[in-house]
């Protein structure tokens, strides 16, 4: 037998956060693609904004944050993941997980993402870590869903 260094498979861990409420395709979507994205299997952590955090930034959401939390971790696309309950903590949560990437949606390629997750180029670089963009699934969203329930 011989050891076939080329072979061996790095798994790259990868960090997304949001607040996942309503769960649907979209979110099945963007894990299932980052589980796999890299031409191999990647560990996908996913942060899950808390009530407040995501009260903060966006709007109240439908679900509680333990009801969000299940469901994200009951999708088989994710490996670990967990309440982010401070808007001020994401440095250290990050760096707690020591992800190889950080993944927003394209919608922040143009934003101050950095103010957003409260690090910057200089936390990167000292972590090994770099900012991925992802595109959003066409036809879906929370809010898409909550307009659909207020018709009927």
């Amino acid at each position: 037998f011989r050891w076939n260094s080329s072979r061996i498979m790095t798994i790259k861990k990868i960090y997304i956060g949001g607040t996942f409420d309503l769960f649907h395709y979209g979110h099945v979507n963007v894990f299932k693609n980052l589980k796999y994205q890299l031409g191999s299997v990647s560990k996908v952590i996913a942060a899950v904004n808390s009530d407040d955090f995501a009260s903060f930034y966006k709007r109240c959401p439908v679900m509680d944050q333990y009801e969000r939390l299940a469901v994200v971790n009951s999708c088989k696309y994710v490996d670990y993941s967990f309440i982010m309950d401070s808007y001020e903590k994401q440095a250290f949560f990050i760096e707690e997980n020591n992800p190889d990437y950080i993944v927003l949606g394209s919608d922040w390629k143009n934003k101050d993402y950095f103010k957003q997750l409260c690090i910057d180029q200089q936390f990167l670089d000292r972590i090994g870590c770099e900012i991925m963009f992802v595109p959003y699934t066409d036809g879906i969203s929370t809010t898409d869903i909550i307009n659909r329930m207020k018709k009927i």
